[in-house]
């Protein structure tokens, strides 16, 4: 079977301490059958099947928010009312706070009398203007009077955008008196009580974390990044991440890569990898910890038994099949790679047949076999990886 030379350095961590921990026995020392046992020896067999499975990369992932916003006031006052619960979920413009709004509308109304005040002395010095323009056509009137009067109804024309802004500005801040919600999310305690004399831009009132969606972010180890690069790549679909939250094995989370950094860490040797999930559910939250699987590809159509079928000798990873006059016979393996408690044999076995999966340490080669029922063995009765949605 072939695979990824980028991925080949994945394989052997995985592989070699399971298979050391499979078994010692090698063809060569396999155990004699106890003295005085006859008849054949009952086994469990399984058979060697075809299926789908999934190649992914495992990791410890923290739960982020996608955005966080501290909310603080954009003018000074007096904090009139709170309009939320600590904790709500709030909506992107919902309203959360009051500033006192009394001084912020006398100013505006000043600043209203003011704009009026230099429309009149503007229109007034406009009609100054035209009937000195008419004197000054028939010579009646010096030329440096003129000028002064034209300059004169230019600044009145000034004031009145002047006094416009002003308007403009004060009802700007009678509008801050309203804190609405920037985005939609989470909000946390409220960090001040109404009543309390808040500062504009200084203080902090509340903080909204945006959790739907919600990111988790992960590293990998930095021999992986050939990979990561190549399958985020190919295909023009995003790499798919599954993620569970810690302490809840139940609770499946499933989501798509983001982002993954420019650089490989100096001092860890590892890459920082971001997914984002929809989190309708809101199963995940703003730093918990995760279990996270990062599925790269899938092999088809591989040969699978149950990791539990292989034991290891001088010659490397071996099983027994039994044949069809149930006979027991050494069969040397070369696995693939290992996935949950499946082997993918690359060589030394054909789809069907029947590999033992109990009973193997009273079994030597040639060895007449009773086959029996698995007492729910899980490795026999476990289906083999499932492809991932």
């Amino acid at each position: 079977m072939f695979f990824p030379p980028c991925l080949r350095s994945l394989l052997p961590w995985r592989i070699i301490p399971a298979l050391t921990l499979l078994g010692s026995c090698s063809p060569k020392d396999t155990p004699a059958r106890p003295a005085g046992r006859s008849g054949p020896v009952a086994v469990v067999t399984v058979p060697a099947l075809r299926k789908t499975v999934p190649l992914l990369l495992p990791a410890i992932g923290s739960v982020q928010p996608r955005a966080t916003v501290t909310v603080k006031p954009q003018v000074s006052g007096k904090l009139a009312e709170v309009h939320f619960r600590e904790g709500d979920f709030v909506k992107q413009g919902d309203l959360l706070f009051t500033v006192d709004p009394r001084p912020f509308e006398i100013a505006l109304a000043q600043a209203k009398a003011a704009l009026e005040q230099a429309k009149a002395e503007a229109a007034n010095a406009t009609v100054r203007e035209q009937r000195y323009s008419k004197l000054d056509e028939g010579g009646g009137i010096s030329a440096e009077l003129v000028e002064q009067i034209r300059t004169a109804s230019f600044t009145a024309l000034s004031k009145v955008t002047v006094a416009g802004a002003a308007v403009e500005q004060s009802r700007l801040e009678l509008d801050y008196c309203r804190i609405n919600a920037p985005l939609t999310g989470r909000a946390g305690r409220l960090l001040l009580d109404p009543g309390n004399i808040i500062q504009a831009n200084l203080t902090d009132l509340a903080v909204i974390n945006e959790i739907q969606p919600i990111e988790v972010s992960f590293t990998l180890a930095g021999r992986h990044l050939p990979a990561l690069r190549q399958y985020s790549t190919s295909g023009g679909t995003p790499l798919q991440v599954t993620v569970t939250p810690e302490g809840s094995p139940s609770l499946l989370e499933t989501g798509t890569v983001a982002f993954f950094d420019n650089t490989v860490r100096a001092t860890s040797g590892t890459i920082e990898v971001r997914a984002l999930f929809p989190n309708d559910k809101q199963i995940l939250w703003p730093g918990q910890f995760t279990d996270v699987r990062l599925r790269l590809t899938e092999t088809k159509d591989a040969l699978t038994i149950p990791a539990k079928c292989i034991q290891t000798g001088q010659r490397g990873p071996y099983v027994y099949v039994i044949g069809g006059e149930l006979t027991a016979e050494i069969r040397i393996v070369r696995i693939d790679r290992l996935y949950e408690n499946e082997a993918l044999i690359a060589e030394g076995l054909t789809e069907g047949e029947s590999v033992v999966i109990d009973g193997q340490s009273l079994l030597s080669p040639n060895a007449k076999v009773a086959l029996k029922d698995s007492p729910g063995t899980p490795a026999a009765v476990k289906p083999a990886a499932p492809v991932l949605p």
